[in-house]
């Protein structure tokens, strides 16, 4: 039973580090000519397709990804300047209406990303699971956390009982990019192809929206060598919860939402299933 705290998360420790390492992957294409493209950010929801995301844009372009460094307007701008001057890409995991006014001025476009958030929160707790002490990555977590069981942490990330919802924090928090002018949202699901679940031509045609949304001089026969090698799942599949979990498939929350996870994420939160086209009602 967790006592009466709060998750803290790390106030945006993501602003209070220096900028991220640039990201780098090996790239299919991009040594064989310069590849152009309008300005845009990227801006996906924690745990909801960040890393594949970005091996997607690298893969695209040839440029690494770098993340925000600060928490104020003036410290969003300085990022935009520094990954532009790194022939990089910015990450951003906030959003403020500053930030977006600085955006659509220097007339940057967004790329939103999200996955299905009962997905994302399983993928949470097996993530935070993997560590240890009272930090990690962006929660920071009670000490009672280790004793709990995976049901009572699943349930606490979803319901803010006792701790900080990271549905309402992060999930919902970030939505707001959702609405920028012309953002294209894409969905984790959309990406990864037969291999994680989905479907391979909607992987490229996946593709092919961000290349044309973006002006990305590339060509069909390109994104198909990039489809290829995109999903490439680092971790290997261990049990959770007496249930084997499948990193980075779709729909692995149907084997670990108890009834009781699933009537509290109801109750709170399945607008965002219905505003993401993840479900048409509650009927699930």
């Amino acid at each position: 039973m967790l006592k009466q705290k709060i998750f803290k998360t790390l106030s945006f420790v993501i602003y209070t580090t220096v900028l991220s390492t640039i990201f780098i992957t090996s790239n299919a294409f991009a040594q064989d000519k310069v590849i152009v493209h309008n300005d845009f950010i990227l801006t996906p929801i924690p745990k909801a397709g960040t890393h594949l995301i970005m091996r997607c844009i690298n893969l695209m372009t040839g440029k690494g990804i770098v993340g925000l460094i600060g928490g104020t307007k003036e410290d969003f701008v300085k990022s935009l300047n520094i990954a532009k001057q790194n022939n990089a890409i910015l990450k951003c995991h906030h959003y403020s209406g500053d930030f977006a006014s600085s955006l659509y001025k220097l007339n940057y476009k967004n790329i939103f990303v999200c996955r299905d958030p009962r997905d994302a929160c399983v993928s949470l707790v097996v993530y935070m699971d993997t560590m240890t002490g009272k930090v990690r990555d962006f929660f920071v977590v009670p000490d009672e956390w280790d004793l709990l069981s995976f049901d009572e942490k699943l349930y606490a990330i979803i319901t803010g009982k006792d701790c900080l919802s990271y549905l309402k924090t992060w999930y919902e928090g970030l939505t707001p990019w959702s609405q920028y002018p012309g953002t294209l949202i894409v969905r984790f699901e959309d990406l990864v192809g037969a291999n994680g679940g989905g479907d391979d031509i909607v992987q490229q045609q996946t593709l092919v929206n961000i290349a044309t949304y973006t002006d990305m001089n590339i060509g069909f026969n390109e994104i198909q060598n990039v489809a290829k090698i995109l999903y490439n799942p680092t971790s290997t599949p261990r049990l959770h919860n007496g249930i084997m979990f499948i990193p980075g498939q779709i729909g692995n929350w149907k084997a670990f939402f108890n009834e009781e996870n699933k009537r509290a994420f109801k109750e709170s939160f399945n607008h965002l299933l219905i505003q993401f086209g993840y479900e048409k009602n509650s009927n699930w």
